[in-house]
């Protein structure tokens, strides 16, 4: 199973803590019992936001999560509950989505281009959209299509 539903709104989060945490990490650790008992594999797409940003460099899998918002302790409680209950469970921490914001707020960021999108990694960048962007962010139409 793929897994990519989650309460995104992170300022939201803050304010509402309990209900944060009730999509992204009671419903993956449910998602994650149902895929245990069934013998299936879970891919479920958790954040960046486990980290503290104190590192000043790209984290690893092997650097310890120490979220400092409430969206990140959420989507820690996700990542580890999908660990806990199913021994099929794959994690894959996203750093940043980009497209339109159009759906429910995902795309924000405003990023039109990136220079991933230049050369052999993706297709060419759009013509009139910058080609030299700061971050490795995930194109939200490709992750969509994908089914990620």
């Amino acid at each position: 199973m793929i897994n990519t539903a989650a309460w995104n709104a992170v300022d939201a989060a803050e304010n509402e803590p309990r209900r944060a945490f009730a999509l992204n990490a009671e419903a993956v650790g449910t998602l994650a019992d149902a895929c245990q008992a069934l013998g299936a594999a879970l891919v479920h797409f958790s954040t960046d936001y486990v980290f503290d940003g104190a590192k000043g460099v790209a984290y690893t899998e092997a650097d310890a999560p120490n979220p400092i918002s409430a969206y990140g302790v959420s989507k820690l409680g996700g990542e580890r509950l999908a660990h806990e209950r199913c021994e099929g469970a794959l994690v894959i921490r996203v750093s940043g989505l980009f497209g339109i914001a159009k759906s429910g707020g995902k795309g924000r960021h405003e990023l039109r281009g990136d220079d991933a999108l230049a050369g052999p990694r993706g297709p060419p960048a759009p013509r009139g959209w910058p080609t030299r962007c700061s971050g490795r962010p995930t194109r939200s139409t490709w992750r969509a299509r994908s089914g990620a």
